[in-house]
């Protein structure tokens, strides 16, 4: 596994964490307030017993049906706080494995609501009666415990629950239950023996029906919703991921073969040059026989220069072959590459340490100030554009290197990404900074980037001071 998947895989996970640790909090707040419900809605002033002693006076069974929709509602409000705040603490559950989180789900279920029960028996001297439906709604939470619904909002997922909870209630207002347990609830028994009295037992019914009916089947039509949205989330996610693989293979082979090409492109470049090496050896030998100094010192110099050409193919094939330049020549070669390049008048340079000497592969560091220079450039607007190279010794003896436009900017929501493998801002192929970071960290360095929006960018490359033993003998 390559880095940058470690690295996203990471990321991954401490959002999760983060989620969860939101989630526990959400949970643990919407249980407290399952047990402050009974407090803040009561039956007093939800009027259901005004509704009740109308419907008895006029002998109306409408107002019996007004007080069961009145009661659903009293209870259903009552109910989502605990069981939402136990469904998203079950839910944080999602990471362990399947067996834990079923046994962490159980308990979770089994012991909170009963004890959000107790409590409000306990505080408010009122007796939740712990009947059929309450067990069902248990048992959803749990059932929903098994399911993967780790792409899909939680928002749905919750929507799906208060549609069930709701209909649950529905079970409580039906007179033929009245024998079993459902609606044994003071309030609930007292509307059905209205009904009884106004002879309104097959409508309440019937109605009771209809409205458990249409929820039930919004709750399991959400749940289908939220299936197939989950399945098709995860067949996108592993998509991308199977997409992001064959890219990386991609990108292998190619670096393979650009490899391979660099080889032998070294290989016909070094022949010419052993050839022409021999050959002023040989010239050179002819010139000290006559005792010719100055056609000596010519051949010498040719000598030392097929001597650097040679050390600078090297390092254009072999990323860990160094040498030991100055922060002068390498911002003198780093100039001259530019100098045809229709933003070359824009760079301003200032090098308060000429002299300093850094151990690097100047070919490839080279490339790092040149693809910075070429961001800036694209970031900056004429006519009033600016780019700074500037060097410069650190208090520690440390080389820095700083590229400063007066650009566009980078969105701060967007520099976390910047040095990612195939990201960028301008439609590029993204390999740029990916590519500074690399190299500087092959050279022992560091890079940081400070970026306003509508201001500019600053990139700061620190290496470490040359070694005085490595910068005496020269190339490694």
């Amino acid at each position: 596994m390559d880095l940058k998947r470690e690295h996203e895989l990471g990321q991954t996970a401490e959002a999760r964490k983060r989620t969860d640790r939101d989630l526990r909090c959400i949970g643990w707040g919407l249980v407290l307030l399952g047990v402050l419900m009974p407090a803040l809605v009561t039956v007093e002033n939800t009027g259901i017993y005004r509704t009740l002693m109308n419907g008895i006076y006029q002998g109306q069974e409408i107002y019996v049906l007004l007080a069961a929709l009145k009661l659903v509602v009293l209870n259903a409000v009552r109910a989502y706080p605990h069981y939402m705040g136990v469904f998203f603490l079950v839910e944080t559950f999602r990471g362990m494995e399947l067996r834990r989180r079923l046994l962490a789900s159980i308990a979770a279920v089994g012991i909170l609501i009963p004890g959000v029960y107790l409590l409000i028996n306990r505080i408010y001297g009122i007796r939740y009666d712990f009947g059929i439906p309450a067990l069902s709604m248990i048992a959803m939470i749990w059932v929903l415990a098994k399911i993967d619904f780790s792409f899909v909002g939680l928002m749905k997922k919750g929507l799906m629950v208060a549609f069930f909870i709701t209909a649950l209630q529905f079970l409580d207002m039906m007179p033929l239950l009245w024998n079993f347990p459902f609606g044994r609830g003071e309030s609930s028994y007292d509307i059905k023996l209205v009904s009884k009295f106004l002879q309104a037992d097959s409508f309440l019914q019937a109605m009771a029906t209809i409205f458990f009916a249409l929820f039930l089947f919004m709750s399991v039509l959400l749940l289908l919703l939220v299936v197939d949205e989950n399945n098709i989330r995860r067949i996108s996610e592993q998509k991308e991921l199977n997409e992001h693989m064959l890219m990386e293979t991609r990108m292998r082979i190619l670096e393979n073969r650009t490899y391979m090409e660099l080889r032998h492109l070294v290989h016909d470049l070094k022949s010419p040059l052993t050839s022409m090496q021999a050959l002023v050896g040989v010239v050179k030998l002819s010139a000290g026989r006559r005792g010719d100094q100055t056609e000596g010192e010519y051949l010498e110099r040719i000598e030392t220069m097929i001597d650097r050409m040679s050390s600078m193919i090297s390092e254009i094939l072999h990323e860990e072959q160094r040498s030991v330049v100055t922060t002068q020549e390498l911002l003198d070669a780093v100039m001259a590459q530019i100098s045809s390049a229709e933003y070359a008048d824009l760079v301003h340079t200032e090098n308060r340490a000429p002299e300093a000497k850094i151990r690097i592969n100047k070919i490839r560091f080279s490339r790092v100030l040149i693809n910075l220079v070429e961001n800036a450039a694209y970031a900056v607007r004429r006519p009033d554009g600016k780019i700074w190279i500037r060097v410069e010794e650190t208090e520690g003896a440390e080389i820095r290197f700083q590229v400063e436009d007066n650009g566009t900017g980078i969105p701060r929501e967007l520099l976390g990404e910047i040095w990612e493998k195939g990201f960028s801002i301008r439609s590029s192929s993204g390999l740029g900074l990916n590519f500074v970071q690399q190299v500087v960290e092959q050279c022992d360095g560091s890079v940081e980037l400070e970026s306003v929006e509508r201001e500019g960018t600053v990139v700061t490359v620190s290496l470490p001071p040359c070694e005085e033993d490595v910068c005496e003998t020269g190339p490694v």
